[in-house]
């Protein structure tokens, strides 16, 4: 009897859990503000990268074609592209790094906000969303809080990082592991 109840119990934590993360996404939650995102200090560099998950689960490699990323550009959360970088050659996700200053395009420092970082594959783009914050003597106290996305196992997805990672060759960034509990946004 104890061992039905504890499996009825699990059971019930387990499935809660599944219809949280998928019942919520990262999109706009209400006006303006997104339901997860990384936060950053104004002037701190955004380092971000596509992963492609590999996922004996689901099938997401299986149709031949390979992404590669073929730019990126940063939206304010109205839609207007504030910044964009166009790639000259596609570039392999595997290896490629990129950071955004917190500038437009004219070279200044953006406003405090939310803002959506979309990289642009040649299978489709990829986003996330970062929230820009001023530093004060309140908040510098008790630091920044993000609410990270969750992580697809089998769809890109855009990671973000303040810092530059640590691999210096291709096999590192494919074999690193990270681990995301939460919605994912394919």
């Amino acid at each position: 009897m104890r061992r039905a109840l504890l499996l009825v119990a699990l059971a019930t934590v387990i499935l809660g859990s599944v219809a949280l993360a998928n019942g919520s996404c990262c999109t706009t939650c209400a006006t303006n503000v997104p339901c997860c995102y990384t936060a950053y200090w104004v002037g701190e560099e955004v380092h971000f990268k596509l992963v492609i998950p590999f996922s004996l689960f689901c099938c997401c490699c299986c149709d031949g074609s390979k992404t590669l990323i073929t730019g990126w550009h940063v939206e304010d959360m109205q839609g207007n592209v504030i910044y964009q970088e166009t790639l000259p050659q596609p570039q392999d996700p595997c290896c490629y790094e990129m950071v955004w200053k917190q500038v437009d395009s004219q070279g200044n420092q953006v406003a405090a906000g939310f803002y959506k970082i979309v990289v642009e594959t040649t299978t489709g783009n990829y986003s996330n969303y970062v929230k820009i914050v001023e530093k004060n003597c309140c908040c510098c106290f008790f630091g920044l809080w993000s609410r990270p996305c969750g992580a697809s196992l089998c769809h890109p997805y855009v990671k973000l990082f303040h810092c530059p990672s640590c691999c210096v060759s291709c096999w590192p960034c494919c074999c690193g592991i990270t681990i995301y509990i939460g919605p994912s946004d394919p």
